[in-house]
């Protein structure tokens, strides 16, 4: 079962996997969470969470089984499609910000299902830099494209509106969480 602590190892996991793209560049290029300086200085690609909406396709997945006595046999949970924003900065004159592009969403396409031998490694790693995710439940992901937002675009163009913004791409991954609460037991009474 998972906790709290999904959607941070998600982040944590998109992260190690760029580090090993942008490691294949061969450049002094780094990865971190946050968002891009837009200063063309620093080599790096800046991963930032910027959206968590409900997941249409697991609307129902939030609905507790029971079972014929009223036992709970599965707790509820509700699933979230995490809209994550990459943006590539460098040394425009030597295209770094197209080479990492490239490293990353090859090295993303090359595996979209992320198995939980990448996630036990991404979480040790962050257990190295003192964020503690262990037992948070996390086993497989898949990252996929997707269209970036509309209002995100605007805001990272007007954030770098005095220099020149990154270039970005947008990936989705669905996570299940599950709920905390409990729900009640015993079978529903007739009405």
């Amino acid at each position: 079962m998972g906790d709290h602590r999904l959607i941070a190892a998600v982040t944590a996991t998109l992260r190690h996997i760029l580090e090993v793209a942008v490691g294949e560049v061969g450049s002094d290029a780094r990865v971190r969470v946050g968002s891009a300086s837009g200063q063309g200085s620093t080599p790096e690609v800046c991963v930032r969470l910027v959206r968590a909406v409900p997941n249409e396709a697991f609307r129902t997945a939030d609905l507790p089984r029971r079972s014929a006595a009223g036992e709970l046999i599965a707790r509820p949970q509700t699933a979230l499609d995490l809209y994550y924003l990459l943006a590539f900065d460098g040394d425009p004159e030597s295209l770094l910000p197209e080479r990492l592009l490239g490293a990353c969403v090859s090295r993303l396409e090359a595996r979209p299902v992320v198995g939980a031998d990448v996630v036990a490694a991404a979480i040790q790693e962050a257990a190295a830099e003192g964020v503690e995710l262990e037992g948070c439940g996390l086993e497989t992901l898949r990252f996929v494209p997707a269209p970036g937002f509309g209002d995100e675009t605007a805001g990272l163009r007007a954030a770098f509106s005095e220099g020149r913004a990154p270039l970005a791409l947008t990936y989705r991954c669905t996570v299940l969480l599950p709920l905390e609460a409990a729900p009640r037991s015993g079978p529903p009474s007739p009405g």
